[in-house]
């Protein structure tokens, strides 16, 4: 009932986070188990295993922050004594880092008018504050202040990019032609724009608070 799970192991508790088998309260301790069961083994064969279904739920329960440490450790402490588990776990994170932290991802809608990235779903998912452990601050602001990527598909180029500045989350979309995509902007506001360049600007309220207001600057 509190969130702690029989099978006190990292991969018992990413699987049931990332089923979503808990209640609020219960995900609330099975999240901190969780990471710190995903600390203590380091960058282990286990732990390896798990990082793109380990990354998926941090992200799936809004703890980006999480997600950042994770993809901070593996870079500062790599485990290169497997070389196949090392490939499996840098997939999950290029992977992490095209669809979540760029945010290009294909639609929830699998009709033939949307599959086969005739639709895409962007949502970019920045960390607009820093990264602090156990008291400590990891970082002062944003570990990533931009980013650039692109996704070459049968129907054309997607393109994302943002940047955070002192005032303001921006972010650039650009659609290719007879295409569509729906932007999800860090304040969980939904535009839904066709092929071309759309430009978006997130100003903060207060410079660098992370509390934003959303308005398109400009599409087409």
């Amino acid at each position: 009932p509190d969130g702690r799970l029989v099978a006190s192991e990292l991969p018992a508790y990413v699987g049931v986070l990332n089923q979503n088998l808990l209640e609020t309260k219960e995900r609330t301790t099975a999240l901190a188990e969780m990471k710190r069961l995903s600390s203590a083994t380091g960058t282990s064969s286990t732990d390896q295993r798990l990082v793109p279904e380990l990354l998926k739920t941090l992200t799936l329960l809004g703890r980006i922050e999480a997600a950042h440490e994770c993809v901070l450790a593996l870079a500062d402490n790599p485990d290169v004594s497997d070389a196949e588990l090392t490939r499996r776990s840098q997939a999950g994170v290029v992977e992490w880092l095209l669809t979540s932290l760029a945010g290009m991802d294909q639609g929830r809608d699998l009709a033939d008018s949307a599959n086969a990235y005739r639709r895409m779903r962007i949502q970019p998912r920045p960390l607009l504050g820093g990264l602090r452990e156990d008291g400590a601050v990891l970082s002062a602001g944003p570990p990533v202040r931009s980013v650039e990527a692109q996704l070459d598909t049968v129907n054309g180029r997607y393109q994302v990019s943002w940047q955070i500045g002192d005032e303001a989350f921006e972010l650039t979309v650009v659609v290719p032609c007879n295409c569509a995509a729906d932007v999800i902007m860090p304040d969980d506001t939904v535009h839904q724009v066709v092929s071309g360049e759309h430009h978006f600007r997130m100003p903060f309220r207060h410079a660098g608070d992370g509390i934003p207001i959303l308005r398109e600057v400009s599409g087409g």
